[in-house]
């Protein structure tokens, strides 16, 4: 969450948690996310580390999806290691282009 909310600040949005449908009526959008995360271990090593093996993300507006992105580790891509920080800020750079935001 801290990652999304960073990602989201640098793009000049705040934001703010709110558990499901307790959101102010004054919320101009929503998004909504899902992360999974698994665990696995680095060449080399035998010592097992917890990643981020997939990220949804769903930008709603007035109740209507206006874009969506998704992040998913496949195999052996060595981008699963990768910081949380750097995947998140990804999909959602990829969530501005695709919309034009």
């Amino acid at each position: 969450m801290p990652a999304l909310q960073l990602a989201l600040q640098q793009r000049g949005v705040s934001s703010m948690v709110y558990s499901p449908g307790t959101s102010p009526p004054g919320c101009e959008a929503l998004l909504v996310y899902s992360a999974t995360t698994s665990w696995d271990t680095r060449a080399f090593s035998n010592d097992p580390i917890a990643y981020l093996s997939a990220i949804d993300l769903t930008l709603m507006r007035q109740g209507q999806v206006v874009v969506t992105a998704r992040y998913e580790t496949h195999g052996l891509n060595v981008d699963r290691f990768s910081s949380s920080r750097q995947k998140v800020t990804s999909l959602v750079d990829k969530m501005v282009v695709a919309r034009g935001l």
